[in-house]
């Protein structure tokens, strides 16, 4: 048998994939595998049709066979359905996702919007039809539950006999995602998936399913709530405004520019930030209903029905984290709770988490109100919470510190911030010290949080900003100037500018490190397989095609189809010509494939950010070297399970996530902190 197989699996379920979450689906009694297309290596494609015969040998086989690779695109569905439908638990490190493969050179999840990126012939691409016959065979055509003549219906589904030129067509769609997956495994093999990035994968296998322990108690206490107060100040709202529909954005906008002075003509949070601190002229009814329409969109509202629906039956949420799911940085994002954005606590509720819990736990919402003013306040801040240890063990969680700060320093071989980090200092206190003219120890918390914006923004090119105008004539923040505005803190304009001066002057080695990578871009793009370094990262252009930035990880970021072209730029001494790189990319608003601009500031940030995600990487597998049981990572931030009797503590985490990497040599300074309980909570 090949050393590869190809597989793909068609399933049918009671329950929706999308909403049960990949664990549920799978384990599901009622799942079902209804079509399995495979190949091993270059053979033909052959189809296995359930209900006809029973699993082929040689495809269990390879199922089975530890020396086999089964490929699939997106792997741990396959994985999944073969572990709890045929009861064969084929390890992780036995497979292969073709779609990590493609994340790693930075294109999209879809095996449809690959083959089309990287030109497959329409022989080999996803067939067109694909979603109608999907939806056809895997919902259910009636859930069934009717008392009829004969007894209580049973779930029934479209099949071989209902539509049987379909179903036909059905196998054919399934044969030929195998076809391209496998044509694009051809084509993406001259730039292939480091083994460290596969072991990483496996890695992100194991956590996700481990899962996280899950307090449904809590859970299912804060969804109550939620639904009583969601309604009741969604009534409230009608009363207010006499809106049919106060959901309506559409409407609320038109009744608040009408009744209530609201100045803009967007309901985005910035504007309405701006409006209730006083620009323009809204009433006070405005006010109040915009302070109840907040409420009433609390993102958390929808991540507890998310946690509820997901979790499995032993009360456990899995399946959270989405490996390589930032296709240009190569880090995380997430799916279902979305954990990387949970809400912040409001601080009177952090300040007494404990009680708050209590509180949820036994749904006294007059306690809430009288402790705490707001019910939705209080249920949303204890969201992390809901993740709590089983008796008998806790949560150690740690967070790398000053990351991003601590990896600029370390890209520019800047001794200026790398000093702040040996020496054991506060960059935004060193920051705020020459912000406000002032000693170390004399800067206030105020002022050290003024200065946070900068050494944050100011690092990936952000100017001091300007008043700019949207389509629609509302006015808005841009530069350092709005990123401040975004994180709820107030710089004027001139802080914002002089704030960008400083940055500048300061770490000089950062802004000449911008120029560099786009030297170093351009010169790639001109003169192919040279290789351009810039500190510890480089450029290579292979081919026409791809642009890489070679990490110091060893692991590579890529750019499609790279170009340079010659703009015109405004000087001091009028018009100049520059060279520009553009790729092609994802939009990050649209998602649309498009071409983008690469400029130095923001290769600068991807860089970073690759960076820390790889520093992150070695922490988490050190732990697991020395026994730690992950169950979430966030950002920048590692959570695992340990029994309250273990050896293990924060200590012993910290010093995992604070050991260099030794592709650093030495030269990154790493800092991590964090606590012990029995539930999770922002650090």
């Amino acid at each position: 048998m090949d050393t590869y197989v190809h597989l793909d699996w068609e399933t049918r379920s009671e329950i929706p994939l999308d909403v049960r979450g990949l664990h549920n689906y799978a384990s599901h009694s009622s799942t079902q595998i209804i079509l399995g297309a495979y190949a091993e290596g270059d053979q033909k494609v052959k189809l296995w049709q359930p209900h006809l015969e029973p699993l082929p040998a040689e495809l269990r086989e390879a199922l089975e066979d530890p020396f086999v690779t089964v490929c699939a695109w997106n792997a741990a569905f396959e994985r999944s359905l073969s572990k709890y439908v045929l009861g064969i638990d084929k390890p992780a490190a036995e497979w292969f996702d073709p779609m990590v493969g493609a994340r790693y050179l930075s294109l999209p999840g879809s095996l449809e919007d690959v083959g089309d990126i990287l030109g497959l012939p329409d022989s080999q691409k996803k067939m067109e039809e694909g979603n109608r016959l999907v939806k056809l065979f895997t919902e259910p055509a009636s859930l069934g539950g009717t008392e009829t003549l004969f007894g209580i219906s049973k779930t029934s589904y479209h099949d071989w006999n209902s539509d049987p030129a379909d179903w036909q067509l059905f196998g054919q769609y399934n044969k030929q995602d195998v076809v391209a997956e496998r044509a694009l495994m051809k084509k993406m093999a001259k730039f292939p998936l480091p083994q460290s990035e596969q072991e990483n994968w496996v890695l992100d296998q194991a956590i996700n399913e481990r899962g996280m322990p899950v307090d449904l108690n809590l859970i299912f206490a804060a969804q109550q709530i939620t639904e009583k107060e969601m309604a009741r100040l969604k009534e409230r709202l009608r009363e207010l405004t006499g809106l049919e529909n106060p959901n309506s954005t559409e409407q609320m906008l038109g009744w608040l520019r009408a009744e209530c002075g609201y100045p803009f003509s967007s309901l985005g949070k910035a504007f309405v930030s701006r409006a209730m601190v006083g620009e323009g002229s809204l009433s006070d009814l405005g006010k109040e209903v915009l302070e109840i329409r907040k409420m009433t969109s609390k993102s958390s509202v929808n991540k507890f029905t998310a946690i509820a629906n997901n979790v499995s039956s032993d009360g456990r949420l899995r399946n959270q984290f989405v490996f390589y799911g930032a296709a240009r940085t190569g880090r995380w994002s997430g799916r279902d709770a979305q954990l990387q954005n949970l809400p912040r606590p409001v601080k009177e509720v952090e300040d007494n988490m404990e009680r708050a819990v209590e509180l949820v736990q036994k749904m006294d919402i007059d306690s809430m109100i009288r402790e705490f003013k707001n019910p939705l306040d209080v249920v949303s801040s204890v969201i992390r919470a809901g993740f709590r240890a089983p008796e008998g063990q806790h949560l150690v969680v740690a967070d790398l510190a000053s990351i991003e700060t601590r990896v600029i320093g370390y890209v520019a071989r800047c001794d200026a911030i790398q000093d702040i980090f040996r020496q054991g200092k506060d960059a935004y206190i060193i920051f705020a010290m020459r912000m406000f003219n002032k000693l170390y120890e004399e800067v206030t918390k105020d002022e050290r949080q003024k200065a946070k914006p900068p050494v944050l923004g100011s690092g990936f090119g952000l100017g001091g900003g300007e008043e700019k105008e949207t389509e629609n004539g509302d006015i808005y923040r841009s530069g350092l100037w709005g990123y401040a505005q975004a994180m709820g803190i107030d710089l004027t304009k001139k802080e914002a500018h002089e704030a960008v001066r400083l940055y500048r002057e300061m770490y000089p080695e950062v802004v000449q490190l911008w120029w560099d990578m786009q030297d170093a871009a351009v010169n790639a793009i001109r003169h192919p397989k040279q290789i351009f370094g810039v500190g510890p990262v480089a450029f290579e252009c292979v081919g026409a095609k791809v642009l890489r930035m070679l990490l110091p990880s060893g692991r590579c970021l890529h750019y499609i189809n790279p170009q340079v072209n010659m703009v015109e730029r405004d000087g001091r001494h009028g018009t100049y010509k520059k060279a520009q790189v553009t790729y092609e990319g994802r939009e990050q608003g649209t998602h649309a494939w498009s071409r983008q601009n690469l400029i130095g500031s923001h290769a600068c940030e991807n860089a970073v950010q690759a960076i820390a995600r790889d520093i992150l990487v070695h922490g988490m597998r050190l732990a697991t070297e020395i026994g730690f049981k992950i169950v979430l990572h966030v950002h920048d931030e590692i959570g695992a399970l340990v029994k309250d009797d273990s050896a293990l503590g924060l200590a012993d985490l910290v010093r995992c996530m604070s050991t260099q990497p030794p592709w650093t040599d030495g030269k990154l300074p790493l800092d991590a902190d964090g606590y012990e309980n029995i539930f999770y909570r922002k650090g």
